[in-house]
C-alpha cells in the first residue's frame, strides 16, 4: 500500500513500513503495469523512479529526472512496455522521459492553452499505448501522441473551469445564506404573530 502522510512523506507499507523519501509535497504516484517501478512527482518539480518490491526495501532510487519548469500535478507510465514516463505540470507543459535510460524524451505543449495540467492518463488499450489524455485547469481535454510528442486533438472547455465551479459554489453559498436568513426572519415573524393571536 502506498500512503501520503500529512507531513508529505511518501510511505510504502511493507512488512516493516519504511519511508522512501521526503519531498516538498508529493502530488502524484503511479505504479508501472508490472508493479516493478513506482514514480512520484510533486512541488519540487522532480520526477523520481523507485524500483519496486526488492529495491524499495533497499530504498534504491533508479532515476531522478531533470527538474520540470513548475510543480508536477500528475505522473503516469505510457507506451507499449511503459517505456515512457509522463509528468503534467502547473505550467501547462507535459514532460516525457525515457523510463529505462533516465533521459528526457520531449515536451508536449498546447499552444492555445497554457493552463495547468490537472491529470494525465495513458491508454490501457494494448494497441494504442502511445496515446495520452490530459485535462487542463481551463477544462480542455487533449489527446496526445507520445511517440511524436504531438497534439492529436483537443476538446476546449469540455470540463467546467475550476474557477467557474468555485464561483458557482460561492453563489450557491450566498443564496443559501439569504434563504436561511429569510427563513429565520419568517420563523420569528410567525412566533410574533402566534403571541398576538
Amino acid at each position: 500500500m502506498v500512503h501520503l502522510s500529512p507531513s508529505y512523506s511518501m510511505d510504502i507499507w511493507t512488512e516493516a513500513a519504511l519511508t522512501l523519501c521526503v519531498l516538498q509535497r508529493v502530488n502524484s504516484l503511479h505504479l508501472s503495469a508490472g508493479s516493478r517501478y513506482l514514480i512520484s512527482g510533486g512541488t519540487d518539480r522532480t520526477v523520481r523512479v523507485r524500483s519496486h518490491v526488492w529495491d524499495l526495501k533497499r530504498q534504491h532510487l533508479k532515476h531522478s529526472f531533470p527538474a520540470c519548469n513548475s510543480a508536477i500535478r500528475s505522473v503516469t507510465f505510457t507506451g507499449q512496455t511503459d517505456e515512457f514516463i509522463v509528468a503534467g505540470c502547473d505550467s501547462g507543459d507535459i514532460y516525457l522521459y525515457h523510463a529505462q535510460q533516465g533521459t528526457a524524451a520531449g515536451i508536449c505543449r498546447d499552444r492555445d492553452d497554457a493552463s495547468a495540467i490537472q491529470a494525465v492518463q495513458s491508454s490501457s488499450h494494448p494497441f494504442v499505448r502511445n496515446k495520452l489524455g490530459t485535462v487542463q485547469l481551463s477544462g480542455t481535454l487533449c489527446l496526445w501522441d507520445v511517440a511524436t510528442a504531438s497534439l492529436v486533438s483537443n476538446f476546449p472547455r469540455l470540463v467546467p473551469r475550476f474557477t467557474e465551479v468555485a464561483a458557482a459554489m460561492h453563489e450557491i453559498k450566498v443564496q443559501m445564506a439569504h434563504l436561511l436568513a429569510e427563513n429565520d426572519r419568517l420563523r420569528q415573524e410567525n412566533e410574533r404573530l402566534k403571541h398576538i393571536f
